[in-house]
């Protein structure tokens, strides 16, 4: 996702048993190391296991893994949990890997959603929002999403993106609440919304200072993905905030965290000489990290390699 182009994306305490994650679904956003909640998900930790769920299935850890996603949203399911079953049923929709049929995974979501569960109700929206596995009702969506945004940040965030693809007025200032609420819960792909909405100067007048103010509190969660994109903007910026070697210093750090983009991009920029002394070893080196997930650093390795 670029803050320069608006794009949708789709996300600390450690709770110690599933009647405390059933009473704070945004949970999934509060700030922990993936080696950490792994530790706490092998004690049988179920806010670590939806955490790392959620992480796999956005990709925030590096690229999105859905068998992972699967297994940790399933043993948080096992002890009767609506959003996990919500979770499961959207890994199924959306990754035929996983070897179930859609029509299975959309069940598992609506039965969810039919409790009542803030996080069920808010992807059951996502899915007619986008026509995933279902055909799209944008008016259905934005219902269940304004259902579940008192308590889930991610609804407030789909909320949000949804009235920010209509780019009226209004709207845009409706975008932007619901935005800045989803932020000041953790959410960090909201925080880069609100970066893209000052960067782009929609329903807000341009500030390149707000946007960068947004991307660091994203950043500051150490989410590989955040840290990326602060650094694009330090790549691409016009004027005196242009900052290529801090993007380069930001990219190593996403990019060594195993964050796919961030790979591509840093090899890229050494294939080029962009921002760093061009070397072709170092190239391949981050190039080579993100082929096996990524069919465009594929290509740029074999053009580099000669093949």
């Amino acid at each position: 996702m670029r803050i320069f182009e608006y794009l949708l994306t789709g996300a600390a305490v450690a709770l110690g048993c599933f009647p405390a994650y059933a009473q704070k679904p945004n949970a999934i956003f509060y700030r922990a190391s993936v080696s950490n909640d792994q530790q706490l998900a092998a004690k049988g930790n179920l806010s670590a296991h939806m955490r790392l769920g959620y992480r796999y299935l956005t990709g925030s850890t590096g690229a999105v893994d859905t068998q992972q996603a699967a297994q940790h949203f399933a043993a948080v399911a096992n002890s009767g949990s609506s959003a996990a079953s919500a979770w499961l049923g959207y890994s199924y929709v959306t990754a035929p890997e996983l070897g179930h049929h859609a029509s299975d995974g959309i069940a598992m979501i609506r039965k969810a959603s039919g409790t009542g569960d803030p996080v069920a109700q808010t992807v059951l929206g996502h899915v007619l929002d986008w026509g995933i596995g279902v055909p799209t009702d944008h008016a259905t969506a934005r219902t269940l999403f304004a259902a579940a945004a008192p308590k889930f940040a991610l609804a407030q965030r789909y909320l949000g993106e949804s009235y920010l693809r209509s780019k009226s007025r209004s709207d845009l200032a409706a975008a932007a609440t619901w935005l800045g609420s989803a932020s000041a819960l953790g959410d960090r792909s909201a925080m880069l919304d609100l970066a893209g909405m000052y960067a782009q100067r929609l329903g807000q007048p341009q500030s390149i200072k707000a946007a960068l103010y947004w991307l660091r509190k994203a950043a500051e969660t150490n989410d590989p993905a955040a840290i990326f994109q602060q650094g694009y903007f330090y790549r691409h910026v016009p004027g005196k905030l242009a900052n290529p070697k801090k993007a380069i210093a930001l990219y190593t750090s996403a990019a060594t965290a195993g964050y796919v983009p961030a790979q591509s991009a840093l090899g890229m920029c050494y294939a080029k000489g962009l921002g760093v002394p061009q070397n072709t070893q170092e190239a391949i080196k981050w190039l080579s990290m993100a082929a096996p997930k990524s069919s465009f650093a594929a290509k740029q390795l074999a053009i580099l390699r000669g093949h």
